[in-house]
């Protein structure tokens, strides 16, 4: 059309205007052949990304799989960031495509905030070097996502792997410390319960479109509050209530995966039953190191009333300690220790990485501080030899260090000392 124009306007140059315009044609289409074929072969319809709205119908065209788009940052609200940030955690994005022009500050903090890589393209020509021309512009912003691509392809691997490692080292850490008292004070179905609370808590948050594992510690943690005072008002066992409350929160997790969208065994509510090796990130990771912290430091500075708690509460009681904040304080511990884990290990598997590590100790050591020690060694040995088995035989990654801790369990009650004086 332009050419056309440009032909009865100034008819004496129309033979210039019309091989410019063949020139232009071609051009244009021996780089789209050659763009859509590096796309091919890089296999970006595999790629789920999120990205600015003036950015869809050229990512689109490349064959990326849009997950989601976003308008300018001054038009998005709170509720969209956050529905975009439950988007792209429950489908893994990877990339954030933004539109120079729009500002680049909100792909940033999404991008961050999902564990995702940034990339940003310009919608008019020379706004960057060499983009003088539409031509040019295509090929540049086609090239700075395929360069990116061809990053986090090299990259992603050693991230994963490293993530998966710290995280489940950290999680075999806490979960064996919050071990140490559900073993010793027989609350084995505490860990039952916690996590089919968080397990139930995560289905309800992917049911409604909203953070599943702030769900999680809502659950968990409001079943550790309850948990407390209901048993210590209702005269009865810890073990009977635990039992209540563990078949209530199992059924309510059975019936909320009715409601997730789409498809309610989809890949997201198996990665919450059974865990998945893609689950944690460096977030999660991070707050798995506090968590660490929080709970060593605390076992250190309160180690004789813990102790004590744990030999006798009725006679802990008796001496003075007041027994009902650090029995809480346990009971609360669990619930965000299940519920930070929950990504790695899965809902119906976690209480296993609670109990066996303990356990294993008990059949070797009296020493409460040996127990201390070595449960958590045992812990991270039986995720890092779980990791294994699943890589080795592609099972699912809670399975796999389920499986092992028991196996280890049983070895260790076959060799225990304890066993042979008895």
């Amino acid at each position: 059309m332009i050419n056309e124009s440009l032909c009865n306007n100034i008819p004496e140059k129309a033979e210039y205007f019309n091989k410019s315009a063949t020139d232009l044609i071609k051009t244009i289409h021996t780089n789209s052949k050659q763009i859509i074929e590096e796309a091919n072969n890089l296999q970006v319809s595999k790629i789920k990304v999120i990205c600015n709205e003036f950015q869809k119908d050229f990512v689109s065209w490349l064959g990326f799989n849009v997950i989601a788009t976003y308008p300018s940052p001054e038009m998005i609200s709170t509720k969209q960031f956050l529905k975009l940030l439950l988007k792209g955690k429950t489908e893994n994005i990877t990339l954030i495509i933004d539109n120079l022009q729009s500002g680049t500050e909100f792909g940033s903090k999404l991008a961050f905030d999902l564990g995702a890589t940034q990339i940003v393209l310009s919608n008019f020509p020379g706004a960057t070097p060499e983009t003088d021309s539409y031509v040019k512009l295509i090929k540049y912003n086609a090239t700075q996502l395929f360069n990116g691509i061809k990053m986090i392809l090299f990259l992603l691997p050693t991230k994963i792997i490293l993530i998966t490692l710290l995280g489940a080292s950290l999680a075999g850490i806490v979960c064996s410390l919050v071990g140490v008292f559900i073993v010793r004070m027989k609350l084995t179905s505490l860990g039952f319960c916690m996590s089919h609370a968080a397990f139930a808590g995560s289905a309800l948050g992917l049911a409604l479109s909203y953070n599943p594992l702030l769900m999680a510690l809502i659950f968990s943690t409001t079943v550790a509050i309850i948990l407390g005072p209901l048993t210590d008002k209702a005269k009865l066992q810890p073990e009977i209530i635990l039992g209540i409350m563990f078949s209530s929160t199992m059924a309510l997790g059975l019936i909320f995966l009715n409601f997730i969208p789409e498809t309610a065994m989809s890949s997201t509510a198996m990665s919450i039953l059974w865990g998945s090796i893609l689950g944690m990130s460096s977030s999660d990771v991070i707050r798995l190191g506090i968590l660490a912290i929080v709970i060593i430091t605390l076992m250190v500075l309160f180690s004789k009333e813990f102790q004590s708690i744990m030999f006798d509460r009725k006679m802990a009681e008796a001496s003075g300690i007041p027994t009902k904040p650090f029995y809480y304080l346990i009971l609360f511990l669990t619930g965000v220790t299940v519920s930070l884990s929950l990504k790695l290990i899965g809902g119906l598997l976690i209480f296993a990485l609670i109990v066996n590590p303990t356990s294993t100790a008990y059949q070797f050591f009296y020493d409460f501080k040996k127990i201390i020690i070595f449960s958590p060694l045992f812990g991270v040995g039986y995720c890092m030899i779980g990791i294994l088995v699943s890589f080795l035989f592609d099972f699912p990654i809670g399975s796999s260090i389920a499986i092992v801790s028991t196996l280890f369990f049983a070895i260790a009650v076959t060799l225990s000392p304890k066993r042979k004086r008895g």
